[in-house]
């Protein structure tokens, strides 16, 4: 039948390229599950990456918060002045109403006064008459 080889040597070597064969698919299928995990480790860091993205953009939006309510507090404070000026700018100009009534007191006084003395000099001279 076979002239050189035998018949068992064939199918040895049939068996073992069978082997190689069945090796190799098994290499390519380990070779394709690590290429398949590598992908999954990508993937997650880019969920990673994202993430991280939006904890910077939320901390962001959390300082834009923070600003704004110091701008508030600020105007607030701004409003606060003005009211505490306009009540200085008040009492102010009662205190010069109050010094321009003393004034006219003081000179309604004066006129009293001058009355007085009158009425002293026109009462000596009546008495002087008599």
């Amino acid at each position: 039948m076979c002239p050189r080889v035998s018949c068992s040597s064939l199918l040895d070597l049939l068996l073992f390229l069978l082997d190689l064969l069945l090796t190799l698919f098994d290499l390519l299928l380990s070779i394709l599950d690590l290429l398949l995990t590598l992908f999954g480790l990508l993937l997650s860091l880019f969920d990673l990456l994202l993430t991280l993205l939006d904890l910077l953009l939320t901390l962001f939006d959390l300082l834009l918060s923070l600003f704004d309510l110091l701008l508030t507090l600020l105007d607030l404070l701004l409003t606060l002045f003005d009211l505490l000026l306009s009540l200085l700018g008040l009492h102010l100009s009662l205190l010069g109403l109050l010094l321009s009534l003393h004034s006219q007191l003081l000179s309604l006084f004066d006129l009293l006064l001058s009355l007085h003395s009158l009425l002293l000099s026109l009462f000596d001279l009546l008495l002087s008459l008599l």
